[in-house]
């Protein structure tokens, strides 16, 4: 099974361009710059609106209303302003976000499910968006409008009720005409779940012809990095310093299935780390990055699924923002699809990551044979 691993922690410019901001844990402000109109693509983003949304340009305008701290937003108004694309999960983090309105901007067009996840939701504009189909359940205690393009039963208090879905099957449909005992003969039901049955067997076993030799295969394929410096050059510089430091590998992160089993990432052994402890772990990064061409941010190049609460699922497309790496092969990092901060195996990274991890596992084959790791 391929695990694709992913936490995105996301690089934020002040007024002069630096500085870093976890999206997860940053004030409301950032969150709603870098999480929300970054990503629906928001014209002419207002330069204070990082730093302070709630009595800057946009609450002049009137798009942005915050309580009574300046610390909380608490309505977005952001009607006919153009933004476009699938709803950000960045709004999910807004956790006192109670009113939104996006009407009026036909981009918008996906996302339902960000939005009944908004946590403190109360009133919900979405009347002229490019929603369409079935519509999903929101709470019954939010005030909603929507687009007569979709169709169902939204579970909230509508302004003016959508129509039902069409006398067809399709997922969400709410029209009693629709509910009828299936009529197929169980002949075909036995005929299409034998050729299912062929097909995911053949498919298991190409999977795992296609498993041997797949970790040479990934740590060979690197990904192309930036001509402005030599990454392969620091890679090897930081990996042979750990090594010839420490006299054992930094990081055990060559297990040939590409999942090391976790033991300084678990939470138990977390809670008894020092200062000097944790910050061995943000340290930890530095080889990664600049392998990456001084880029935070990492490619995923292999699908992961989690299996505990405090572990990430990704998908092919994913972007992370390392943050921490521990020395049983996993790390931390944050997602803007998946949230986070949250861990997931190191290996799972594309980017400078394999660079390094590659680096690591020549210097370990030189010492397994007598060798010396080579001083930079």
């Amino acid at each position: 099974m391929w695990y694709l691993v992913a936490s995105f922690l996301i690089a934020v410019a002040n007024g002069q361009g630096q500085g870093v901001v976890e999206l997860s844990t940053g004030t409301d402000c950032s969150i709603f710059k870098i999480g929300v109109l970054d990503q629906w693509g928001y014209p002419n983003v207002p330069a204070d609106t990082s730093a302070s949304c709630c009595t800057g340009t946009m609450a002049i305008r009137g798009q942005v209303v915050c309580d009574a701290t300046n610390t909380y937003i608490t309505d977005l108004r952001l009607g006919n302003t153009g933004i476009a694309g699938q709803v950000p999960a960045g709004l999910n983090l807004l956790t006192r976000l109670t009113l939104l309105d996006i009407s009026g901007n036909r981009g918008v067009s996906t996302g339902l499910s960000t939005l009944a996840g908004i946590p403190a939701l109360q009133s919900l504009n979405t009347v002229g968006t490019g929603f369409s189909g079935p519509a999903i359940q929101f709470s019954s205690t939010i005030q909603c409008s929507f687009p007569s393009t979709l169709c169902g039963n939204p579970g909230c208090q509508q302004a003016a009720p959508i129509p039902l879905c069409p006398t067809t099957a399709v997922s969400g449909n709410n029209n009693p005409a629709d509910f009828a005992p299936p009529t197929a003969s169980p002949v075909l039901w036995i005929i299409v779940g034998v050729f299912g049955g062929a097909l995911f067997l053949l498919a298991l076993m190409c999977y795992f012809c296609n498993q041997r030799g797949a970790v040479a295969r990934r740590l060979l394929n690197q990904p192309t990095l930036p001509t402005s410096i030599d990454p392969k050059e620091k890679a090897v510089q930081y990996a042979s310093q750990e090594v010839a430091a420490s006299g054992e590998m930094a990081m055990i992160t060559l297990s040939r299935n590409g999942i090391p089993k976790r033991s300084f990432s678990l939470p138990e052994t977390r809670q008894l780390q020092g200062k000097d402890e944790a910050a061995l772990d943000v340290a930890a990064c530095e080889p990664f990055i600049a392998a990456n061409g001084g880029s935070e941010s990492f490619p995923v190049r292999r699908h992961y699924a989690k299996e505990l609460g405090d572990e990430l699922s990704l998908t092919d497309g994913d972007s992370v923002v390392l943050t921490k790496v521990f020395r049983d092969g996993w790390a931390e990092g944050v997602s803007m699809r998946a949230g986070g901060p949250a861990l997931f195996p190191l290996a799972c990274l594309g980017g400078g990551v394999p660079v390094v991890l590659a680096e690591r596992l020549r210097l370990a084959r030189i010492m397994a044979r007598g060798g010396e790791a080579p001083v930079a």
